[in-house]
């Protein structure tokens, strides 16, 4: 493997180097083995970063399943440094699907001469990701959508669709719930469940109505989406942290355990008791809706500053703040190869800031804007293929020697790219699949008094 992981490294290398003239000191020679002759070091690079708030984010794909957000952050939430975060999710429901052969089909619901006992939206909880340690119940109103979500195109984290002014079902839930345990009329036999989730009631009438849809309505996703074009899950109240819902239906389980869905319980004409579950599954749109109000905090002095980020810089998940940085002065490289090239950006923080409650963000990642206009991961990041963490980085490297930890990240390619004016000359710092992460990171700045943040180039004169 490790072979393996050092040819890819080598090709990579040679990709990335380019031709460029400006005669610099050599510095910063601890970089590279002090045993790679002729090399030249700099790590003066001038260096402007702000903190840039987004207008949106994608959050559902329909053209790709798996750029589809696995996990839907949930909760209203104000974070003491970088304001507050209202966290929602849109999500359309579909009939269930018979997993037993091959390919799954459709299943369709029989409630010919059935009774209602209830209907229950059941949302399952991902519990390693809910962030800042919530502890207050939190409180979730579902709305029913009258506006039609298209599956087959994209959404953004700004996506708003129309709903019923009253909510069809309420519910308060511990944000750190015990495993609940419910019973399953699905098999030949009364089963029993057991996984962490929230269950919601919903009224009687939306129940009763579907039990009475003509059976017509249930041949196909598209006809039953006509009647129900989906549900609305907003935060009711503040609450002191955020949630992670997973709405996708199990797919490889004929129990469907640990499985989100709309539960419809009720007798069939015999008296038996009985249960259909419609899905949440890869069919069906999950748009997370976010809203940032960055207003008296203290992020909000901080945002499209160069001045103020020279110093301190605030990275933020969901549709938060991402870091801008600008070499303004990087094409007088020209007349050099560039060997390798990294950028380190230390981990800071806020004098009053608990790190043990909010934990920098795990890895992040550099993106660009491309001649389209939209954002595309630099050349180093698609180049490294499954050897991302290997050869690009972006994870948290312990600090040594009392300096703090830091990301540091391979950007050899995009800095040739920059040189030969195939890309701008400013890239974005994202937090990794920031969609369905409630982490932040507060960062130190080019002209940081102690441990700024730095580009290191190794390059050959010619």
């Amino acid at each position: 493997m490790r072979k393996v992981a050092a040819i890819i490294a080598t090709l990579f290398l040679l990709a990335s180097q380019f031709t460029a003239c400006t005669d610099f000191t050599t510095i910063g020679a601890d970089l590279l083995d002090e045993d790679r002759l002729g090399l030249d070091f700099v790590d003066t690079i001038t260096i402007k970063a702000s903190s840039i708030p987004q207008d949106s984010i994608i959050t559902y794909s329909g053209a790709s399943s798996a750029s589809q957000l696995s996990r839907h952050l949930f909760g209203d939430y104000s974070d003491p440094v970088f304001g507050r975060v209202q966290a929602s999710v849109y999500t359309q429901i579909m009939l269930g699907l018979d997993r037993t052969g091959f390919f799954p089909v459709i299943r369709r619901p029989n409630f010919q001469d059935a009774v209602l006992d209830s209907v229950v939206l059941v949302l399952t909880l991902d519990t390693s990701l809910s962030y800042a340690l919530p502890t207050a119940p939190f409180g979730i109103d579902v709305f029913r959508v009258t506006q039609p979500i298209d599956a087959t195109k994209d959404y953004y984290s700004n996506a708003s669709f129309s709903t019923q002014s009253s909510p069809i079902g309420s519910a308060m839930f511990s944000p750190r719930p015990d495993t609940l345990r419910v019973l399953d009329y699905r098999n030949f036999f009364v089963d029993t469940l057991a996984f962490p989730h929230i269950r919601i009631p919903l009224n009687f009438a939306f129940g009763n109505e579907l039990l009475q849809l003509d059976t017509t309505q249930y041949q196909s996703d598209s006809l039953f989406s006509q009647i129900l074009n989906g549900l609305y899950l907003k935060p009711n109240g503040q609450t002191d942290g955020l949630v992670a819902l997973n709405l996708l239906a199990t797919l490889s389980s004929l129990s469907a355990n640990l499985a989100s869905g709309l539960y419809v319980y009720y007798s069939d004409g015999n008296g038996q008791p009985q249960q259909y579950q419609f899905e949440m599954n890869n069919f069906a749109a999950r748009v997370s809706s976010f809203n940032h109000n960055y207003l008296g905090s203290p992020a909000a002095s901080r945002l499209n500053s160069t001045t103020i980020g020279d110093t301190l810089l605030l990275l933020q998940g969901m549709a938060g703040i991402d870091v801008k940085i600008e070499l303004p002065h990087i094409q007088e490289l020209r007349g050099a190869i560039v060997n390798y090239a990294t950028i380190e950006i230390p981990i800071g923080a806020f004098v009053s800031d608990d790190t043990f409650i909010y934990k920098s963000a795990p890895e992040v990642y550099l993106v660009y804007v491309n001649n389209n206009g939209l954002l595309e991961s630099i050349s180093d990041v698609s180049l490294s293929g499954s050897q991302r963490r290997l050869i690009f980085g972006g994870q948290i490297v312990k600090g040594t020697n009392g300096n703090p930890d830091l990301y540091k990240m391979n950007i050899s390619s995009h800095i040739a790219d920059m040189i030969y004016g195939r890309v701008p000359n400013e890239m974005y710092l994202q937090i990794l699949f920031k969609g369905q992460s409630p982490t932040r990171s507060v960062l130190n700045g080019p002209k940081h008094p102690t441990n700024p943040m730095k580009i290191k180039i190794a390059y050959t004169k010619t």
